[in-house]
């Protein structure tokens, strides 16, 4: 059975399933960047708006940790902090 490991080779496998990577804290989207000790903080009025998301997703894509997981508990733990209705989009 394969490990599910972090970009830099970590292992995640001790991790707790559903693990999110993103959380809320202090007025900020907190990224758990899977590096030891090095969490990345978006203040959330910087990413109020789902245009402003768009843009953050494109910026974080260049980093070599962000991963495929993370733009999903991203947008899913942003757009439940305010109340963003996906369905709703066109």
């Amino acid at each position: 059975m394969a490990k599910l490991m972090w970009s830099h080779g970590k292992d995640r496998s001790t991790l707790p399933l559903p693990y999110c990577t993103v959380t809320i804290k202090r007025g900020c989207a907190s990224i758990d960047t899977g590096i030891p000790g090095y969490r990345y903080n978006i203040e959330l009025d910087r990413i109020d708006s789902p245009e402003r998301m768009v843009h953050w997703l494109h910026h974080l894509s260049s980093k070599t940790w962000f991963t495929p997981k993370m733009v999903g508990d991203l947008i899913q733990t942003v757009g439940k902090h305010y109340e963003w209705d996906f369905h709703s989009w066109r």
